[in-house]
């Protein structure tokens, strides 16, 4: 597994100085992309998906998407056309781009291509490793922030079936006003257990986008012990860590410090103070951090890998997929 870590990494040095700074630079130019959502080939798909999308039952909405390509549906949900008032119904109200920028570090299209980035890596992983489609699967974003990846779910799994958790109260209420189809709530930033209303509830995969890259690792092996008791015993859990050489792109004085702990011991954390997310023994759990593989494997003694990906995208997000040992 760290051979196929080093190969990922490499294949993103070799590749980030040529290819993903002018990439980035211009992803203005997709704004255009949208000419899918009206075109001759798609316009007819979206009209029929339009009028059936209000009387299907909310289980057997993933089906009306299951021949509509993913960027197409990614499109829509962006955009959200007055053209197709049901599908406009559907799709769940945007924050603002201050909000956006605040929660994510991205707005607009580079958050579109991030977000996609992720769900087809989280998509490609759980189909190969759950014993059950998508559409029957049912599924956690642990610190959903407010629901961006949840929206991108629902081609494939039904509201009835999405769940969201968050320990941040203002998140909470934002899914909520804009209205994310998914059950929401909120949960400790320090958690004993799952939230109350979640309490037996068994999930078939959890996922944590760059949750584990601001968590304190008492923090983390806390919100570790809560996911293995709330993951069903055949599920996944799915992660993003960040690895050493995150610290390069990273602002703080601290830097060389952080790296050397990272050394040390596979994890370095630098604490953030946000009142609302607490403290445990003095230290925030909250702040920026990087993990090694070689950590993983060492310290998460319930779980094992069974799979990695990284996208260009976002180059300092490894997503590892896990299953329980006694799975």
């Amino acid at each position: 597994m760290r051979d196929q870590l080093s190969a990922l990494v490499e294949r993103v040095r070799s590749v980030r100085a040529t290819m993903l700074k002018p990439f980035l630079s211009t992803l203005e130019i997709y704004r255009g992309l949208d000419f899918w959502l009206s075109s001759a080939d798609m316009a007819a798909r979206l009209k029929e998906i339009d009028r059936r999308i209000a009387t299907t039952p909310p289980q057997d909405i993933p089906r009306l998407w299951a021949e509509i390509p993913f960027d197409v549906f990614s499109l829509l949900a962006f955009h959200r056309l007055p053209q197709y008032p049901n599908l406009l119904a559907f799709f769940p109200a945007w924050p603002s781009a201050k909000v956006q920028a605040e929660t994510v570090g991205a707005t607009g299209t580079k958050l579109q291509f991030m977000t996609n980035a992720f769900i087809r890596s989280l998509v490609r992983g759980a189909q190969a490793h759950l014993p059950r489609p998508l559409s029957e699967a049912r599924v956690l974003d642990y610190g959903v922030g407010f629901g961006r990846n949840v929206r991108m779910l629902s081609k494939y799994v039904p509201a009835g079936n999405l769940y969201g958790v968050d320990p941040f109260p203002p998140n909470v209420a934002l899914c909520q006003q804009l209205g994310l189809k998914a059950h929401i709530h909120a949960c400790d930033s320090y958690p004993q257990h799952m939230p109350p209303a979640l309490a037996g509830t068994r999930f078939d995969l959890i996922f944590l986008f760059s949750i584990f890259t601001h968590l304190s690792e008492p923090t983390h092996k806390r919100v570790l012990h809560v996911l293995h008791e709330g993951l069903a015993d055949d599920g996944v859990l799915v992660v993003t860590v960040r690895p050493r050489e995150a610290w390069d792109v990273l602002e703080s004085p601290e830097r060389e410090r952080l790296r050397q702990d990272h050394d040390r011991k596979g994890y370095a954390f630098l604490p953030i103070e946000i009142a609302e997310l607490g403290t445990v023994d003095g230290e925030p759990t909250f702040g920026e951090s990087t993990m090694s593989l070689a950590y993983v494997e060492q310290h998460w003694t319930d779980w094992r890998v069974v799979d990695m990906d990284l996208n260009l995208m976002d180059p300092y997000q490894l997503i590892l997929f896990l299953k329980k040992k006694s799975a």
